[in-house]
């Protein structure tokens, strides 16, 4: 059984089946198309991703970028008031005498260009050093979160929150990783198991159509907004949500045969008698199968192909004993008609 079908067996316990006229048949054949308790939805999904995302820590380190340090001034130093400056004591007049010639000061050259250039560059030195020390520092960069990360810390928040009990944060750090990250299937499912589990089954079906518009191929979205629909007795859309999750199916057995009860149920038999033998051929020892298309067969009018389908389903060892008695029921009822 697949994890979406085992999340949905209690939503199944209360269906009624459209066709009176084949409610026994259907009946039966849906008993085994249940899916295990509903309830376990949200364990089984934390457990799922806690595998797939176990290991991944998240969340960078911020450090603050050192403060330059100022430079300390220095210290102005005062002289004492004991050295305060005093007056010169008055010097002795000396004779005047007459001035002497002052020689005349010798000019120097200017420096060549050369030289010029040269003290040009020695001037410059220290400004290029301490320019060359400032780019060598090492600059602090600080890591910018992406969206992705964002989106996935708040759902690793809503896993340990939802091991607490703590449902409504639950919630609200999922609904903040599909803002940051629209895509994060595992979010939107844990989201909806638990929707459904407290039964606000229109929110689950809005949440689950607006992953399958992002993503179509999400088949387990599909599968589950079918049983939703079902559920509220739309069936007509939730065949038509399987029809659109075709292309997309694979190698699902369940999928195939949960689609086939659809079209049974629609009166649809020879396509259900095809879908019925899709599932099959991935699963051949499933006898709800095998029954299923021995009911659909018998609708058809072909007689002898129903009662071996029935005659197989009998075969096998796990099929419950409801079917196994609708199953033996159905042959010596095919048989008695065949006496003439």
């Amino acid at each position: 059984m697949s994890l979406i079908n085992q999340m949905l067996k209690e939503l199944e316990q209360h269906h009624k089946p459209v066709d009176r006229a084949l409610s026994k048949e259907v009946h039966a054949v849906d008993d085994q198309v249940k899916p295990r308790h509903l309830s376990r939805m949200a364990a089984v999904a934390l457990a799922v991703a806690a595998v797939i995302a176990g290991g991944y820590y998240f969340g960078s380190h911020w450090k603050a970028a050192r403060h330059p340090v100022a430079q300390k001034l220095p210290e102005l130093q005062v002289a004492p008031k004991s050295q305060a400056i005093s007056q010169p004591a008055a010097a002795p007049i000396s004779p005047v005498t007459a001035p002497v010639a002052a020689k005349p000061e010798q000019v120097r050259p200017s420096p060549e260009p050369e030289q010029r250039a040269k003290i040009s560059s020695e001037e410059k030195r220290p400004a290029e050093e301490a320019a060359a020390v400032q780019e060598k520092r090492p600059t602090k960069l600080v890591k910018e979160v992406s969206p992705a990360e964002q989106s996935e810390y708040h759902y690793q928040q809503a896993l340990g929150l939802l091991q607490q009990g703590r449902l409504a944060e639950t919630e609200s750090n999922l609904r903040a990783a599909l803002r940051f990250n629209p895509g994060h299937a595992l979010a939107r499912r844990v989201l909806v198991g638990l929707m459904i589990e407290q039964k606000r089954y229109g929110e689950a079906e809005e949440v689950l159509q607006a992953g399958l518009q992002l993503d179509p191929g999400q088949v387990d979205f599909s599968t589950t907004l079918a049983r939703l629909q079902v559920e509220s007795g739309d069936n007509q859309s939730a065949l038509d949500t399987l029809k659109r999750a075709l292309p997309h199916a694979g190698n699902d057995a369940e999928f195939y045969g949960f689609y086939a009860v659809l079209l049974q149920r629609a009166g649809q038999h020879a396509e259900a008698v095809q879908y019925f033998g899709m599932a099959l051929k991935q699963v051949p020892s499933d006898g709800k199968w095998w029954v299923g298309m021995g009911i659909s067969l018998e609708k058809e009018g072909r007689v002898q192909e129903a009662e071996n389908a029935f005659t197989q389903a009998l075969s096998i060892k796990n099929l419950t004993p409801e079917l196994r008695a609708f199953s033996d029921q159905q042959i010596r009822a095919i048989k008695k008609t065949d006496k003439p």
